[in-house]
C-alpha cells in the first residue's frame, strides 16, 4: 500500500526561501524546463529581495520547486526555482520522482505547496493539483502505482 513518511506536516513557511543578509535583490541559480526534452539547463537570474525573502514569480513562469524525503520521516527537504512549468496559480505534487521517488512540490504561492504535500501523505502517494480546486490521483501502492481500474 501507499506510504509516505515526510516526518512532519508542512507549513507555508517551510516554503519561504529566505535571502541571507539585508538586500535588495541578488542573483540565484534556477532549474530550465528546456521544452520538448528530458533535460534541464541550469541558469542564474536576478530576483528581488522582498521582507528577506525571494518569491515565484507566475508572469516570469518561474515557481518554487521543492524535494521531500518520503521514506524515512527525515523531515528534510529541499527548495529551489523552477523555470518553465507554465504554473499561474496554486501547485502540484507527485510521489513519482526518478530516482528516488522521494515527494516533489512546485507551486507558485507556499500555502498551496503545503496543502499539496500534506495531501499526498496524507493520503499515501500519488499526484495532485491544489488551485481553484482540488485535484488528487491516487497511487496506493507506494505512492507509485494504482491499483484503479482503467475506467475510473
Amino acid at each position: 500500500t501507499g506510504k509516505v513518511n515526510t516526518g512532519k506536516k508542512f507549513q507555508p513557511d517551510d516554503f519561504k526561501i529566505i535571502a541571507a543578509g539585508y538586500r535588495k535583490s541578488l542573483d540565484a541559480k534556477v532549474i530550465e524546463i528546456v521544452r520538448d526534452s528530458l533535460e534541464t539547463k541550469q541558469k542564474i537570474l536576478p530576483f528581488i529581495v522582498y521582507d528577506n525573502e525571494l518569491r515565484a514569480d507566475p508572469e516570469k513562469d518561474i515557481a518554487k520547486i521543492a524535494v521531500i524525503e518520503r521514506h524515512k520521516a527525515t523531515g528534510s527537504y529541499s527548495l529551489g526555482f523552477v523555470e518553465g512549468l507554465g504554473i499561474k496559480k496554486g501547485a502540484i505534487a507527485s510521489t513519482v520522482a526518478h530516482d528516488s521517488h522521494n515527494l516533489i512540490v512546485a507551486g507558485v504561492d507556499d500555502e498551496s505547496m503545503a496543502n499539496a504535500t500534506n495531501l499526498l501523505s496524507e493520503k499515501g502517494g500519488g499526484m495532485a493539483v491544489i488551485a481553484d480546486k482540488i485535484y488528487y490521483f491516487p497511487l496506493n501502492i507506494g505512492g507509485l502505482m494504482s491499483t484503479s481500474k482503467i475506467e475510473k
